[in-house]
């Protein structure tokens, strides 16, 4: 894809990873919208341009699928392109290479609208602000496109209420705190991500009825994340995460994470996921025993969606 641009370059900290020894999820939503903005300069729209019209970009939807490990100290870098575009959103897509290999980690699909600083409202592209990126226009390679999680066009969001009626899993509360935010005091893109991770061991815990996360030796690892963002939070909200198993792929378990306002009870983000359990020593997949899946899908809700 000649069209692709790189739009940033980094490494990985060691205080990027978790327990699992790799860069963890927050870290690739993290830098996927620093490449965001990255690509917003290239084409004009730059810091400057955009603190003096009082702008940001914020994501909408977003497909992530994480295709390979990244390590500590492992460089590597962004490129992107531009899916389609029109007033009300772009479709920006971006790879995160590893620089050693070459080989693609992850991939990144999102919706990207342009919107107030102050109040979040959408503000429409103009026709000089899209015909800057026909240069980028890029198509999605098949290996970028979602495989085990949903296409479909977002469901009406659901209240916590109803997540309560479907007896999903209680997996997360906690305070949007300043270093969640933005300067504006709304939750950053990441921070999303980051709360689901803090909170999945509840989750996997409870799913499969046990007193730890996971047998010794073993670990997980997300495969694909679909995410749809109804709300920015802001600074001081108190958020609160419902999860629900939807079903068993393979390997793989699907599963959905709805966060709410704990004010309101609104709906904050809807997400669908892929996972897998994996050996720490040899990083290869695991399948579940017949009665550990069993035991799961006792407790599947089906009917989850984003």
């Amino acid at each position: 894809m000649t069209n692709m641009v790189e739009v940033y370059r980094s490494g990985v900290n060691t205080w990027d990873c978790d327990e699992m020894g790799h860069m963890n999820v927050r870290f690739y939503v993290a830098r996927s919208v620093d490449g965001l903005f990255g690509l917003a300069q290239l084409v004009g729209f730059g810091p400057r341009y955009m603190r003096e019209r009082k702008r940001t970009l914020v994501v909408r939807d977003q497909h992530i699928r994480f295709h390979r490990e990244m390590r500590p100290g492992t460089p590597y870098f962004i490129n992107a392109g531009i899916i389609e575009a029109d007033e009300s959103c772009i479709k920006v897509y971006e790879e995160m290479v590893n620089a050693m290999t070459g080989l693609v980690s992850a991939t990144f699909v999102a919706d990207v609208q342009l919107t107030s600083t102050d109040t979040r409202e959408r503000i429409p592209y103009s026709a000089g602000m899209i015909n800057r990126l026909q240069t980028y226009f890029v198509e999605l390679p098949d290996y970028a496109s979602p495989r085990g999680t949903s296409r479909d066009d977002p469901r009406t969001p659901p209240t916590l209420q109803e997540a309560e009626n479907l007896g999903l899993i209680p997996i997360y509360r906690g305070v949007v705190l300043s270093a969640d935010a933005d300067e504006q005091g709304f939750m950053q893109v990441y921070s999303y991500m980051g709360r689901i991770s803090d909170g999945i061991t509840h989750f996997f815990m409870a799913i499969r009825d046990e007193d730890g996360p996971r047998d010794k030796g073993t670990g997980g690892a997300a495969l694909e994340y679909r995410f749809v963002y109804h709300q920015t939070p802001q600074v001081g909200d108190i958020l609160v995460i419902r999860s629900g198993l939807k079903g068993i792929i393979g390997k793989a378990s699907n599963f959905c994470h709805w966060m709410f306002s704990a004010e309101t009870g609104e709906c904050v983000a809807t997400t669908e996921a892929v996972a897998i359990s994996f050996d720490l020593t040899t990083r290869k997949a695991i399948e579940l025993s017949p009665p550990a899946r069993e035991k799961m899908m006792a407790k599947a809700v089906p009917s989850l969606s984003v």
